[in-house]
């Protein structure tokens, strides 16, 4: 359906709508030749034989990856207990459709900087380790329940480039003292690691933003 801009202006103060927002199409894009040289990962990787074989990480998203594309398909990831017909029903069933495929390609593309194996000349900065990757939803508990999940599958660190809506900026709250817990308790290191999002010709490019 095409609209205009004076159709959809009409459309969005319709009292039946509720939310009315922009999603552009979003592909799956191979990044790793910007992502991975930026942080020097390559040299590491290559040169000290820092491949990740053996070691467990996790990671939390909104979605899972999708294991099917090229660049993961002979990664080693293991997803938590939620498919994606079912995440893609979810976010139908809460209105942001639109959002599910950004999601799953936000998680992919996380996904393949950290374990992609050999695909065209770029590999993930551990192709060798073995990645949980969990959804907060569709799974119990939600944010918690998903890192109680990888801390179940023994993972040394989390990444996480999602933020806290419900958490207060300023504050010592209790997701903050939650996490102290579990960096204590079960030797987890849980890293809130921001990807940047920016169209790049109609496409979505991912590049990870280090901090000090």
């Amino acid at each position: 359906v095409k609209l205009t801009k004076s159709q959809i202006e009409t459309l969005a103060k319709d009292s039946v709508v509720n939310t009315m927002y922009y999603s552009p199409k979003t592909e799956v894009k191979n990044d790793m030749d910007v992502s991975i040289p930026l942080i020097n990962a390559k040299y590491h990787r290559d040169t000290n034989g820092y491949t990740g074989q053996g070691v467990r990480i996790g990671m939390v998203e909104s979605a899972i990856p999708d294991k099917s594309i090229a660049s993961l398909r002979n990664s080693n990831i293991v997803t938590n207990p939620v498919t994606l017909e079912t995440l893609e029903q979810i976010y139908t069933d809460i209105g942001q459709h639109n959002y599910f495929a950004y999601h799953v390609c936000h998680a992919s593309a996380v996904c393949e900087i950290m374990v992609s194996t050999l695909y065209g000349d770029y590999r993930g900065i551990v192709p060798q380790a073995e990645l949980y990757a969990a959804s907060i939803k569709g799974v119990s508990g939600g944010f918690v329940g998903a890192v109680e999940w990888l801390i179940g599958k023994n993972v040394v660190v989390i990444n996480m480039s999602a933020s806290l809506s419900d958490n207060t900026d300023g504050q010592y709250g209790l997701y903050d003292r939650w996490v102290d817990h579990i960096a204590h308790n079960h030797s987890v290191h849980l890293s809130n690691l921001p990807v940047i999002a920016e169209e790049l010709s109609g496409l979505r490019a991912y590049h990870i933003m280090l901090l000090p």
